[in-house]
């Protein structure tokens, strides 16, 4: 899937290329941002931006490739530790697909540079595969940024979408979390309450305690 956008910047113009192709025999779903004017400015620098507004022509592509499975067993590793990590703020998690991402950028139809990360934080909107659309799941997406994954939350309520406000570009692994499953979120919330009722029980049996010596003391 392609899809270009031509977008004006002042005097000047940018081009827009976001295309996803898919490494298994789903189709790669659609990739796209949720706001491109604050994409471009995340991605240029602010001289490349004055460059552009005077009347240079900008190109922006992002390229995304699906896969179920990563050649790299260091990066595995790598997000392995980065869900068990994960998981204990959100419970279980399940691993969807990966999107390898790579984006280059060139204004005045110059050398192509590559971006590895954004000077701002852009919404990324992922369209779900539909083998992976199910009623009361959540999403989340985890991104390989030098060795380190972070997760990030689903920032809408669209069942079939997944979007994040993120800086990072790098490997992305789909995760989600099942309805059944969020109750382990639910089952620790309760846990804590308990513990608060069994603390205030020592405090009463505390103050008990204390007045019956007292009265004892006045006998």
């Amino acid at each position: 899937m392609q899809e270009t956008t031509q977008l004006t910047y002042g005097e000047g113009s940018v081009t827009i290329m976001e295309s996803s192709q898919s490494e298994i025999e789903v189709a790669a779903p659609e990739i796209r941002f949720g706001d491109y004017y604050k994409a471009v400015e995340a991605c240029f620098t602010a001289r490349e931006l004055e460059e552009i507004s005077e009347g240079s022509n900008a190109a922006l592509e992002f390229r995304y490739s699906m896969t179920d499975k990563l050649d790299d067993e260091d990066e595995v590793q790598r997000f392995e530790k980065g869900i068990e990590k994960a998981e204990m703020l959100t419970g279980s998690l399940n691993s969807g697909v990966y999107f390898e991402v790579e984006a280059e950028k060139s204004v005045s139809g110059g050398e192509k540079s590559e971006i590895d990360t954004l000077y701002d934080e852009v919404e990324f909107q992922y369209e779900i595969p539909r083998y992976l659309v199910a009623e009361k799941r959540a999403y989340y997406a985890m991104t390989n940024v030098m060795g380190v994954c972070e997760l990030e939350k689903d920032v809408d309520e669209e069942a079939d979408t997944l979007s994040i406000s993120t800086r990072d570009i790098g490997t992305t692994l789909i995760l989600y979390q099942d309805g059944k499953e969020n109750g382990n979120r639910e089952h620790s919330g309760f846990a804590i309450k308990t513990q608060y009722l069994f603390l205030l029980a020592i405090v009463a049996l505390a103050l008990v305690w204390w007045a019956l010596e007292r009265r004892n003391r006045r006998s």
